[in-house]
């Protein structure tokens, strides 16, 4: 049995192959091959030297037709038996204009409301369909979500982000958390309408240096990317600040702290 893995990052030299999970008009695309009765999502294997979103438009064009289009890389992806496993880079398109079908080993292609019975890759392709819903429903999430500088929050929405993570020791001393927050040098929220999804605060003087204290992302919004939108918001306003330190409940501060996406040289000698 084959098994699908999903991955962040991994070594370039290693992807071997894009697939490109593709819609228009709402509808999934799927390609049927010449010598076969099964229907398979556009990709195919990376040729010498080119880079992999060079491969995703060339076996999209090549198996699609299509012209115009927006495409965007998801994430790397691996198929493995066990004993090997092989990587390839996950992309979604959403296809606006067709050309002709180019001459190739691809039949037809056909446009569906759901997937069809008969998939060429039954054990993967739903695992990958799967993986492209919940990227899709991310995007319409982050949509709506609206970023706020330097505006405090209703005390209840406070505590309900921070019950919502388990830190009770700010929740139980209300009076405490009012004045951290009233007293701090920066807060940056998130919402999600009239929701708070997020909060990163800041405390320090803002030129020598500066202590990230919390930073929190409600767990129904977390790895969504949201926590790296926070912490680079942070990042960039304080770009010139000599110091910069993480505080968190196990240490004070750390070297090449890595958030999703963000690598950061925190400096542990504070003196």
């Amino acid at each position: 049995m084959l098994n699908v893995n999903f991955y962040e990052h991994i070594d370039d030299t290693l992807l071997k192959f894009a697939v490109i999970v593709s819609k228009s008009n709402g509808k999934w695309i799927f390609c049927k091959h010449r010598e076969r009765t099964t229907y398979e999502c556009p990709g195919g294997h990376r040729e010498l030297e080119e880079d992999i979103i060079t491969t995703a438009k060339r076996e999209l064009y090549e198996e699609t037709g299509a012209t115009t289009y927006t495409l965007e890389e998801v994430c790397v992806y691996s198929v493995s038996d066990g004993i090997n496993e092989s990587f390839g880079m996950l992309f979604y398109a959403d296809i606006t204009e067709f050309g002709q079908l180019p001459e190739s080993e691809i039949e037809i292609i056909e446009l569906f409301d759901q997937l069809p019975d008969k998939l060429t890759y039954q054990d993967i392709h739903p695992i990958l369909i799967n993986k492209i819903n919940s990227f899709l429903k991310v995007k319409g999430i982050l949509n709506n979500i609206e970023l706020k500088d330097n505006i405090i929050p209703d005390i209840s929405d406070l505590i309900d982000l921070y019950n919502d993570v388990g830190w009770s020791n700010y929740t139980k001393n209300i009076d405490m958390l009012k004045l951290a927050y009233d007293n701090s040098l920066r807060i940056v929220s998130l919402w999600d309408v009239n929701k708070l999804i997020g909060i990163i605060r800041v405390v320090g003087d803002g030129y020598s240096i500066i202590y990230i204290q919390d930073l929190i992302i409600l767990t129904e919004y977390q790895k969504q990317g949201l926590g790296s939108m926070l912490m680079n918001y942070v990042l960039n306003a304080y770009k010139d600040v000599y110091q910069k330190v993480l505080l968190t409940e196990n240490q004070t501060s750390t070297v090449n702290w890595e958030y999703p996406k963000v690598c950061v040289n925190l400096q542990t000698d504070v003196k």
